[in-house]
C-alpha cells in the first residue's frame, strides 16, 4: 500500500472516530421532546396536561394521551403554581448550562476536546504510517537483486 493510501485511510478513521465522539458527548437535553406547540395552544390544552418539566423558559411534558410536547413559556413566575393547582405534576429543573455563556467560552469548551483528539489520536497514527512507509523502503532496498 502506498504512503498516500495509508494517510487517507488514517484520516478517514480519525474523522469517523471524531463523529463517534461528538455523538457520544451530545447533551440529550438539547433535543426537543415531542411536538413544539405555541403558548396559546398550551393554555387551551391545560386541562389535558398530565405532567410538565419547566427548565428556564422551556417546558416539556405529556398530555393525558401520553403525547409529548414542548412549549416556550413567557416570563411568568406563577405558571408553575397555576399548573399545580390544575392537578398537573410539575417539575422545576435548572436551566441548561449553556444559557448565558459567551460564544468564546462555548467555542473554547468545544474546541479543547477536538484539539486533544487530534493530538492524541491522529498524530500517533501519522507516525505509524510514516514508520510503515520507512520500513517498506528498507524492505525494497534489501530485495533488490545483486548485479553480477
Amino acid at each position: 500500500m502506498s504512503k498516500s493510501r495509508w494517510i487517507y485511510t488514517l484520516i478517514i478513521i480519525a474523522v469517523l472516530l471524531l463523529f463517534a465522539l461528538i455523538i457520544l458527548f451530545q447533551d440529550p437535553r438539547e433535543k426537543i421532546v415531542g411536538q413544539k406547540i405555541n403558548y396559546t395552544d398550551f393554555l387551551t390544552m391545560q386541562p389535558h396536561v398530565r405532567d410538565v418539566t419547566i427548565r428556564g423558559d422551556e417546558a416539556t411534558g405529556h398530555d393525558d394521551q401520553n403525547r409529548a410536547f414542548s412549549v416556550t413559556l413567557p416570563h411568568d413566575p406563577a405558571i408553575a403554581t397555576r399548573l399545580a393547582q390544575s392537578g398537573v405534576a410539575v417539575v422545576i429543573a435548572p436551566a441548561a448550562a449553556a444559557d448565558g455563556q459567551s460564544w468564546e467560552k462555548t467555542l473554547l469548551v468545544n474546541a479543547l476536546p477536538l484539539v486533544a483528539y487530534l493530538y492524541l489520536v491522529t498524530l500517533p497514527l501519522f507516525r505509524v504510517a510514516k514508520s510503515i512507509d520507512a520500513l517498506g523502503e528498507r524492505l525494497d532496498r534489501k530485495s533488490v537483486p545483486l548485479q553480477e
